[in-house]
């Protein structure tokens, strides 16, 4: 996206490109061919009876957009994310499937929050595109000048195992999922508060309406549909220069 228009190019090495997805991008998301989709299946499955449903659906297409793109910590407000559900299933685990794939494996990785003071882990992160984990350790990690630096892109240095150190700017969007969120003793700093949005998952999906595995389905039916879905994310959160946030995801930040 280019000022926040989609538009496209031959494959070109100036473009100095290293991933490849497959799938055909059509230049427009179908209405028609969205609302029967899967992909719609899981957004309502998920959101349904939240009054905040729609604003939900945008921040989920946001989110698989700018992994995609890559330019998390570009935005005028880069984020981390945490996905809290306490009575799964409730589909959060499978936008963490469909986050990682819109990305070759190779600009992957899932290190846990508490990894990140450890600089063989923090090595990992240079070309990732997204880190996504199940796993939410203690607030301490939240509040860590680490974790501050790896949302925004700052510069740091860490080493791989046997490895000499390395600087390099981190670019990973962060995704953490979680049943329960830590508590902070003594409240939360401005600066992590900057740095977190919450997205409540507060639906258990009944048996029959549960599509095993439909994030993976989604991946390998819908690639196209969800490809489209994805450049018109990236593309609004281009314009906007940063997330649509939820209200419910401020009322959860706030506790």
């Amino acid at each position: 996206p280019n000022a926040g228009e989609a538009s496209l190019h031959p494959h070109n090495p100036d473009q100095r490109q290293r991933h490849v997805l497959i799938a055909s991008w059509s230049g427009k998301l179908d209405p028609e061919k969205f609302e029967s989709s899967l992909l719609k299946k899981l957004l309502k499955g998920s959101f349904k009876g939240d009054s905040d449903a729609s604003e939900k659906e945008l921040f989920i297409q946001e989110l698989i957009g700018v992994t995609a793109l890559g330019n998390a910590t570009k935005l005028l407000k880069p984020k981390a994310i945490i996905f809290i559900g306490p009575n799964p299933p409730n589909g959060k685990s499978q936008f963490l499937d469909l986050c990682r794939g819109v990305l070759p494996s190779e600009a992957i990785c899932s290190i846990p929050l508490g990894k990140l003071s450890d600089e063989k882990y923090l090595a990992e992160l240079s070309g990732k595109y997204l880190n996504a984990a199940d796993e939410l350790t203690s607030a301490s990690s939240i509040a860590s000048d680490i974790f501050k630096q790896v949302v925004t892109g700052e510069s740091i240095t860490a080493r791989s195992a046997y490895k000499h150190p390395v600087t390099f700017q981190p670019e990973a969007l962060h995704i953490f999922a979680t049943n329960v969120l830590p508590s902070f003793k003594g409240g939360m700093d401005g600066g992590v508060q900057r740095r977190l949005t919450v997205l409540s998952f507060n639906r258990t999906i009944p048996e029959n309406e549960r599509t095993e595995h439909i994030g993976t389905l989604i991946i390998e039916r819908e690639a196209d549909l969800l490809l489209d879905f994805a450049v018109e994310g990236a593309c609004r959160v281009v314009r906007q220069r940063y997330f649509t946030e939820p209200a419910s995801s401020k009322e959860a930040l706030h506790e």
